[in-house]
């Protein structure tokens, strides 16, 4: 479940860019940083899912449809480590490309919990 990140460019805000206290009814927050299409999923007021800029707002929407379709199958996510040490969850679709990371944590223990199968803090709701 563990996958080390490669050093590559990505396309991640900072996780305060992703914030909002209204997103829709699915949990989706969308807003648009400097020509880019971004999305977020928010729990609680939480982040917890966010995406890479998309460059139209078509993309970020089959982003949203996709996030939505995998985010409830635990075996789509695997843990990172970032080069600066920080553990993500990342959420991947079937063709095992990443469509959605969480915002970073300082162990893989913290962001194991948001898996159902330790404990259970927001997954729950999207696999009952």
């Amino acid at each position: 479940m563990n996958e080390s990140i490669q050093f590559r460019d990505d396309d991640y805000l900072s996780c305060s860019s992703y914030q909002s206290y209204n997103p829709d009814t699915s949990g989706i927050h969308r807003f648009e940083n400097e020509g880019k299409f971004y999305f977020s999923f928010i729990e609680n007021a939480m982040v917890i899912l966010r995406s890479e800029g998309y460059s139209t707002e078509t993309g970020r929407e089959n982003g949203v449809a996709s996030v939505l379709k995998n985010m409830v199958n635990e075996d789509q996510y695997v843990t990172k480590q970032l080069p600066d040490g920080r553990w993500v969850l990342s959420l991947k679709a079937l063709n095992h490309q990443e469509i959605a990371r969480s915002c970073p944590f300082a162990s893989e223990d913290e962001v194991k919990k948001f898996l159902l199968s330790s404990g259970c803090r927001w997954f729950c709701k999207f696999s009952a």
